[in-house]
């Protein structure tokens, strides 16, 4: 085999059995642990390939192309107009991953200045700055990640030459994380968008690309707060951006997985910069001094109502010094209160040990409401707090977060049932689906 370069031209013999397959493609960059007869080749319909050159193989070059100027080989070149900047903050998840052709599957890999140089539009919107904090698939994180992201964001966004950021994210847990920022960081002036990708990007379908590009336009735009930014349909059209506090994952796999919950998206955003706005939100004010608040120390535990729970998850939980409960509740806020099942008795016990219960709904759409069956009465007579319309991941954070500020119990259902940051509206709107 002759000696090869990256981004020579080639074209790949696969002999097996009888039959030999002919692959033409690019030939990437090696990575550090990279066998010396292992090679990645980027085809022509823009999927890469990992390929084992072994006595089966045969490889000849055929020609080469130029590789994409970086941004370090034109450190001078920043064709936006206002010369602002916007900090791409890289946690991990599929958005900063590509496929590792040892397994098949997908690593967090790929750094955030990585990304950035495979999207040169970004460019033309804002000088790029780019920060890897760690490298995790988003299920792995903890509400110690979530401090850590917010004490990078607000050491950087109160720079004068920051106009937004973009925090590159997991889908899987996307949703809590924009919903932790959302309530510890207090007087955002500036733009937060949290923002993933349902595939990885060295696929040809990813929706990194326009997921960063729109994102980049919020984070320039007139728009304070933390938001997240993702496909808002299955074509390569817009997106929505979405009130980090409302912002749910509601598909494994689809590129418009994310949801806004219970409240409209505040705008649509288009790859060329077109932006309809959609509901009211708070406006840019750079003179702000976006600070911490809070932490999400204290342990709490998300439970699922479903048919034949036993209430006994209850004691589990304070055996375990768990500080508060969330239930997903079933229809307006609902759970067993009769039979063996019946949860009344242990509900008192939280009630005496002062650990605060949370009642959400397991429909996610809609509201909660003790009110309308004598069930539910007989539920919020034992303390539980119904918080209205917040969804149930988003009630979690919270809880986490209140926690933090106060274990006063009248206190807790104050914030609990307030506003802070978006989670909770006085009435449910039918919610739009599209721009058309």
């Amino acid at each position: 085999m002759e000696s090869l370069k990256p981004y020579d031209t080639v074209e790949v013999k696969i002999k097996k059995n009888s039959k030999t397959t002919t692959i033409s493609g690019i030939v990437m960059p090696k990575e550090e642990d990279d066998a010396k007869n292992e090679i990645c080749i980027r085809m022509e319909n823009g999927y890469k390939m990992g390929l084992i050159l072994d006595k089966n193989t045969t490889i000849k070059k055929t020609g080469h192309v130029k590789e994409t100027p970086t941004t370090e080989n034109n450190p001078n070149k920043s064709p936006n107009k206002n010369n602002q900047k916007i900090l791409f903050i890289s946690t991990g998840g599929t958005i900063a991953s590509k496929i590792d052709y040892k397994t098949g599957g997908v690593i967090a890999k790929f750094t955030a200045r990585e990304l950035e140089e495979k999207v040169p539009q970004l460019k033309e919107i804002a000088q790029p700055e780019a920060k890897t904090i760690f490298s995790e698939m988003s299920e792995n994180l903890t509400p110690k990640h979530w401090k850590i992201i917010a004490k990078e964001i607000a050491l950087n966004i109160n720079r004068n030459d920051i106009a937004g950021i973009i925090l590159m994210h997991g889908t899987d847990t996307l949703g809590y994380t924009a919903s932790a920022l959302s309530l510890i960081l207090k007087d955002i002036g500036k733009p937060v968008c949290v923002v993933g990708a349902q595939r990885s990007s060295d696929r040809g379908s990813s929706d990194t690309f326009m997921n960063l590009i729109c994102a980049s336009h919020v984070a320039v735009g007139n728009f304070a707060g933390v938001f997240c930014v993702m496909h808002a349909n299955t074509d390569d059209n817009y997106c929505s951006a979405i009130i980090g506090t409302r912002a749910r994952k509601m598909h494994s796999s689809r590129r418009d997985a994310f949801k806004s919950i219970n409240e409209n998206p505040i705008a649509f955003i288009y790859p060329n910069g077109k932006i309809k706005n959609i509901t009211n939100s708070k406006k840019r004010d750079n003179n702000l001094k976006t600070r911490i608040a809070g932490n999400f120390d204290s342990d709490v535990m998300l439970i699922k109502t479903y048919p034949g729970l036993n209430p006994s998850i209850i004691d589990f939980a304070i055996e375990n010094s768990v500080k508060g409960i969330v239930i997903e509740g079933t229809g307006l806020g609902h759970i067993p209160t009769a039979g063996k099942n019946n949860f009344l008795p242990h509900l008192k016990k939280c009630a005496k040990l002062k650990i605060p219960v949370i009642m959400t709904t397991q429909t996610v759409y809609g509201r909660t409401n003790p009110n309308v069956y004598s069930a539910a009465r007989y539920i919020r007579e034992t303390g539980v707090i119904y918080v209205e319309d917040c969804i149930s991941e988003t009630a979690y954070v919270k809880l986490r977060w209140v926690l933090s500020q106060t274990k006063d119990i009248k206190e807790i259902e104050n914030l609990m049932t307030k506003n802070i940051a978006g989670e909770i509206s006085e009435r449910s709107d039918i919610i739009e689906d599209d721009c058309n």
